[in-house]
């Protein structure tokens, strides 16, 4: 893989199958993430805070719901850290927002791909974002 600053566009489209998956992989874990939180949250208006507590009747759900959500963070977070090893940006997860810093003629830039486009066709300079997308020369 490129370092932070040189990749091509033909590089940036090659490498798109994996950017995918990838992404595939940290929208489960941020999904799975969201879901142990709201479940932590709605057993503390249940039980309030005493659910800290293990004589609580619902403590091993809360102690369950709260491996889960660490296990999840850490797993997203460690998603993240994948993308940033490769020195792919990746600036939302959810809209799958991903941009490969490298040049558009002599300009520095990210190379920008949205989830759902089927190519690398959009460009901005490094001072701009999604808004300033266009498209590849």
């Amino acid at each position: 893989m490129p370092e932070r600053g040189e990749w091509t566009v033909d590089l940036a489209r090659a490498a798109l199958p994996d950017v995918r998956q990838r992404l595939a992989t940290a929208r489960r874990h941020l999904a799975a993430l969201r879901a142990a939180e709201e479940q932590l949250n709605d057993l503390r208006i249940v039980h309030g805070e005493q659910v800290l507590a293990a004589a609580s009747p619902g403590h091993a759900e809360f102690r369950t719901y709260w491996d889960a959500y660490h296990h999840e963070r850490a797993a997203f977070e460690q998603a993240l850290l994948a993308f940033h090893s490769l020195a792919i940006e990746v600036k939302d997860v959810e809209q799958g927002l991903v941009d490969f810093r490298g040049m558009v003629g002599t300009t520095p830039a990210y190379l920008c791909w949205k989830d759902g486009e089927e190519d690398v066709a959009f460009w901005h300079p490094l001072e701009e974002g999604f808004a300033g997308r266009r498209r590849i020369p």
